[in-house]
């Protein structure tokens, strides 16, 4: 853990807070591309990074992908080493991508330690200004995030339920599910290598066990072996999904066999070995397309 801080704190001072041309958003003001967000929320300057894809959203509003960097990462630096931008472009959804105050997100492990933060209160604030501002779908909000970011947003589904309809965690799974109140089934779907030097593969045990029976699935899965696309990447991916879930709510993992802390699809950090990235899925489009399904009710 020690050697991720030191590696993404050098990240952190060789690439930008946002990438290079983005705008401050403004009323009325949906072109495509960057745009930055900036307000106060519980005393706190708060920031995010808003991709707006090249292709209109229509009457209905564009659906929205909300992305939790992980511990010490800025929306740039999730933006490019997860390749989550062209996947945005490609599919038409707004990728928002909050930064954390501190070094993680607030109530999950690793997270910042200050109370008076409100993760949960700014990103409810936030998505209110994504459908204001840039016109969202309200219905269609979904939440994702690495690591840190994947610990909060399962912790999302759990506290913004009526916010975010569909949930994708990577490398970082409910961490408390004695706590976890949706107050409805919630469709989830998680990644997670099993050689992850940092957040064991073990914790996808309990999240799946809670959400299963949060949902009302059964407990037996069905588990198909993907195929090896990259056989290079020293990885193989294992599809399990529950058994017995409603239509509206599924449970499914991916196994990333031989995967390490990294997201699917992307690029392994350059400056600390945290284990293989696979090549053999794309969780920008997986997590997509499984989301993609669902919407809150109007």
């Amino acid at each position: 853990m020690l050697r991720l801080l030191a590696a993404l704190a050098g990240l952190v001072v060789t690439i930008a807070a946002v990438p290079a041309g983005a705008v401050r958003a403004a009323p009325g003001d949906p072109a495509p591309g960057y745009h930055t967000v900036r307000f106060v929320h519980a005393g706190h300057n708060r920031t995010a990074l808003v991709r707006v894809p090249p292709a209109p959203g229509g009457e209905a509003g564009l659906p929205a992908l909300f992305h939790f960097p992980g511990l010490l990462e800025t929306p740039a630096i999730a933006d490019r080493f997860g390749k989550l931008a062209p996947a945005a472009d490609a599919n038409g959804y707004l990728l928002v991508i909050p930064e954390h105050f501190g070094i993680g997100w607030q109530g999950v492990p690793a997270g910042t330690p200050f109370p008076d933060v409100d993760d949960p209160g700014y990103i409810r604030a936030l998505a209110a200004v994504v459908i204001e501002r840039f016109g969202a779908d309200p219905s269609r909000i979904y939440s994702s995030g690495m690591s840190n970011g994947g610990f909060f947003s399962s912790l999302t589904a759990c506290e913004l339920p009526d916010v975010f309809a569909a949930f994708a965690p990577v490398a970082g799974q409910l961490s408390d599910p004695g706590s976890c109140v949706p107050g409805r089934a919630v469709p989830v779907v998680m990644f997670h290598g099993d050689a992850d030097p940092l957040v064991s593969y073990d914790t996808t045990a309990p999240a799946a066990t809670f959400w299963t029976r949060n949902n009302g699935c059964g407990t037996t899965t069905t588990d198909t072996t993907l195929p090896d696309v990259d056989p290079g990447d020293g990885t193989r991916v294992i599809r399990h999904e529950y058994q017995g879930c409603p239509a509206n709510a599924p449970v499914v993992l991916y196994q990333i066999v031989g995967g390490g802390h990294a997201w699917p699809g992307g690029d392994p950090y350059p400056l600390v070995p945290l284990g293989n990235a696979s090549k053999d899925i794309n969780a920008n489009q997986v997590l997509w397309d499984f989301v993609s399904r669902f919407a809150l009710p109007v």
